[in-house]
């Protein structure tokens, strides 16, 4: 991934970061020149729409430096291959100089998956790569290192203040801080919805500005109503349309039932329900307890 992109790339590349899948794909294929970065977005964003098997058919084991997405496919679809498939990253980029970036930001993607945030740092140390940084800065923010992930902004804003990513990562570091910075996010979000097609990524983001101001109002609901009619299933947008209907909707049991219930069926192996199953698991244990306790003690 060079740090000079090909003009052909930046509309591909924006099209991938700011979460215009489909619109990446069709972009990419109107390219019939060969270029490795343009092959790595497009396969990438087919991941990002849990198209799995076209990537594990497409790509070859011979591929060269696409092997790295394969080796990626193959661990979406099964997480126990973790341990195997993340030591051909660490052979790879172990014993080869000047090995394609490629393979170190899915290698540190790997390990954001799995949680190992020390590890996925360790991969990318000394990396000058926008993406790279940009995973760093996200990396940081999940780790509550806001000093960390200022200085590594900081890094992106002198390499190029107006790419893409140094303005997401600058929107991810406002939401972070909180107060009035989230209308800064606002704004670079709405900016990206307004020059892009508004993907349920921007849509997303714009809510939980908005929420974030505790804007509970119709504009918000717009936000999670449109990304939920893009993708019915998002695991985000469905847990701040909860949180919003908790805020405003009149009916708002109902309303959170049933998006809890789609949450539940669509995301079953998410962490937010796994814990309410544990928690409901408890309930009934302490509430049947209390009932044969009860029960005794009136037949004594």
């Amino acid at each position: 991934m060079a740090n000079t992109i090909d003009p052909v790339l930046i509309d591909i590349s924006n099209a991938f970061y700011t979460g215009n899948y489909q619109q990446c794909i069709n972009l990419a294929e109107k390219v019939k020149k060969p270029i490795l970065e343009k092959d790595v977005f497009m396969y990438r964003s087919y991941l990002a729409t849990n198209r799995y098997r076209v990537v594990i058919e497409e790509i070859s084991p011979s591929s060269g430096d696409l092997l790295s997405i394969r080796l990626f496919a193959d661990y979406l679809m099964n997480k126990n291959k973790f341990a195997d498939l993340i030591e051909v990253f660490e052979n790879k980029i172990a014993v080869s100089e000047g090995i394609n970036e490629v393979w170190k930001i899915i290698a540190s993607i790997m390990y954001v998956h799995e949680n190992q945030l020390e590890e996925a740092l360790r991969i990318l140390n000394g990396s000058t790569n926008l993406e790279s940084l940009a995973i760093q800065v996200y990396i940081y923010l999940r780790m509550c290192r806001l000093d960390m992930a200022k200085k590594v902004l900081t890094v992106m804003t002198e390499k190029n203040d107006d790419d893409t990513l140094t303005q997401l990562a600058q929107a991810w570091l406002n939401i972070e801080i909180g107060g009035e910075k989230y209308q800064d996010a606002h704004y670079i979000f709405e900016d990206f919805k307004d020059k892009l097609t508004p993907s349920v990524l921007l849509l997303n983001n714009l809510a939980v500005c908005a929420i974030g101001q505790h804007k509970f109002d119709e504009d918000t609901q717009a936000y999670l109503r449109d990304g939920l009619d893009k993708e019915s299933n998002n695991y985000d947008l469905l847990v701040n349309y909860i949180f919003l209907a908790q805020q405003t909707d009149k009916a708002a049991e109902v309303t959170v039932n049933r998006y809890l219930s789609l949450l539940k069926e669509t995301c079953k192996n998410s962490e937010l329900v796994e814990e309410l199953a544990k928690k409901e698991n408890e309930f009934d244990k302490l509430c049947s307890n209390y009932t044969f306790k009860q029960a005794t003690k009136t037949s004594s």
